[in-house]
């Protein structure tokens, strides 16, 4: 999440000192573009096209490009980190810590009861000491099946299905629940996952 925060700041501070730091980026493309014989002109600008704001006749290339390419491409950048980055889409990575796995630490632990809290509501408040010891058995379970040489699964559909809802019934709700989460967002790549814990 700070990473997120950091990189929106120092895209923001861009944004703020737009016209000296696309100027620094010009010239350094303008010295790219002398090497390769290329000239930095304006498009040609079509008479219909003569009173958008961006495509004034008298401004400069640096100008045109800054307006029409650099400050909407740091907009959009802006724009589309904080839509899915958003705190409730990062809130899922620590789901994570339910996927199978044959051993977990206390990071893990602390974890799981960070996402008890989260996720209170959908666990119909369910004991943070409950989901603890239900996560605890749920590694044991997956490191008995290892070491019989059963393949643990890795995609969602037969994570939940291996989940008995008498016995793990929070487990399932957390593995469910990533599952929708990840189909309606229509990430379905993200199904498959590394194991190791």
């Amino acid at each position: 999440m700070d990473a997120m925060n950091d990189t929106v700041s120092i895209l923001k501070q861009k944004r703020i000192q737009v016209n000296s730091i696309f100027q620094q980026l010009f010239s350094e493309a303008k010295e790219v573009a002398e090497q390769l014989s290329i000239e930095l002109k304006l498009p040609r600008i079509v008479s219909r096209q003569t009173h958008r704001q961006n495509n004034m006749p008298d401004q400069s290339a640096e100008e045109y490009f800054r307006r029409a390419v650099y400050i909407p491409l740091l907009d959009s950048i802006i724009s589309d980190l904080k839509e899915r980055l958003s705190p409730n889409v990062l809130a899922l990575f620590q789901l994570k810590v339910f996927l199978p796995r044959t051993s977990y630490t206390e990071e893990d632990i602390l974890t799981v009861k960070e996402a008890v809290k989260t996720y209170s509501q959908l666990l119909n408040n369910s004991a943070v000491t409950t989901v603890v010891a239900e996560f605890q058995l749920w590694v044991t379970k997956w490191k008995r099946e290892a070491e019989r040489g059963t393949t643990i699964p890795e995609s969602l559909p037969p994570i939940t299905d291996n989940c008995d809802s008498d016995l793990y019934p929070n487990m399932r709700i957390f593995s469910r629940y990533l599952l929708h989460y990840l189909l309606r967002s229509n990430s379905g790549k993200i199904l498959f996952y590394s194991s190791s814990p």
